[in-house]
């Protein structure tokens, strides 16, 4: 039996055929582009569809793992990609989906006050192939983007968000008691996506779809942790799930930034929501999160990559987080 993929990213490219009844997406984040990735093997066994890259695609701020002065991340950023240019025939294997978060796009943590940001655009364009005549190339507003695939008669959406373009500061924690980097922020005004991307997010939401893979750089059910995520701007993540819970199609998160592997589901019965967090292609920490009390958790520490698989024949999504030797060590399974 074939299958007739339509790939669409604002202009169709060509139509082609893959055998069999399964879709499989690969992904993950956080490549120390000095070290080599042998989790790559366990990704090509894999063998998914499609792979995502979630962001911190290669530390361009640091070099040696020491941080550079900002006024030297971008021609860090750029020796970083050069260094990194070794593994691209591997990666270039399979369809590639792609977004930054902070160290690919130009400095720690920083948002729209980042004062190089164009030029490390066009370093992102530029290193992924993107053909001149994208969009992203000529939208002033960040790289975010949509592609649709089209299985039989089941047409999937990827929306890659761009979390840092646009983002507004972060609100740093002055309290010695509580361990936080950062805090939630009480200033409706601060955005992290800005008011272009907001209107295209839901115009993108808005149509009919069978299944949407929304990937955010950052991590957006968590709540208690203190590092980046989507609650240290609260009004932004309820409007980012309001606009979720309209869509009458199913929906799943992905995310990285974090330096573990984990599997997020909301206790809302009536809404369920699941996120799968892959970071830590060939860097992670030992980490576990606090308990949320509207969010279950599952985590994994070690090096790791996401697979989810979605058979159309029975309805079913199962994902996981993979470690190097391509074991799954968490997982969850959905319906279609």
């Amino acid at each position: 039996m074939f299958y007739f993929f339509i790939i669409k990213f604002f202009l169709f490219l060509p139509t082609y055929a893959i055998s069999g009844d399964t879709f499989k997406i690969a992904f993950g984040s956080c490549i120390n582009e000095e070290k080599e990735i042998p989790i790559w093997d366990s990704i090509e066994k894999f063998n998914p569809n499609v792979f995502v890259f979630l962001g911190d695609n290669v530390y361009g701020d640091r070099q040696f793992g020491i941080p550079v002065r900002l006024n030297d991340s971008l021609k860090s950023l750029e020796n970083s990609y050069s260094i990194l240019n070794r593994h691209k025939k591997r990666f270039n294997q399979f369809n590639l989906l792609m977004t930054w978060d902070d160290h690919d796009y130009g400095y720690n943590d920083f948002g729209k006050d980042y004062p190089y940001k164009i030029h490390s655009k066009k370093l992102f364009l530029d290193f992924w192939e993107v053909k001149k005549s994208d969009p992203r190339w000529s939208n002033e507003d960040g790289i975010y983007y949509a592609k649709d695939f089209k299985v039989a008669e089941n047409h999937i959406r990827f929306i890659l968000l761009d979390t840092r373009f646009n983002r507004s500061a972060l609100e740093r924690n002055t309290n010695r008691n509580i361990k936080k980097k950062y805090i939630p922020t009480t200033n409706t005004e601060k955005t992290i996506l800005g008011e272009n991307q907001w209107k295209w997010l839901k115009n993108s939401l808005d149509e009919k779809v069978d299944l949407f893979i929304v990937a955010s750089s950052i991590q957006v059910l968590p709540q208690k942790h203190g590092w980046e995520k989507w609650a240290n701007f609260p009004h932004e993540r309820k409007k980012l799930l309001d606009l979720i819970s309209k869509t009458n199609n199913k929906v799943i998160i992905l995310s990285g930034d974090r330096h573990f592997g984990a599997i997020y589901e909301t206790r809302d019965k009536d809404n369920k929501l699941v996120e799968f967090t892959s970071s830590g292609l060939n860097t992670y920490r030992n980490a576990r999160d606090p308990i949320e009390n509207f969010v279950s958790v599952q985590s994994y520490s070690g090096y790791n990559f996401g697979g989810i698989e979605i058979n159309f024949t029975s309805g079913k999504i199962n994902g996981g987080i993979y470690d190097g030797n391509g074991n799954k060590r968490i997982s969850k399974e959905l319906g279609f």
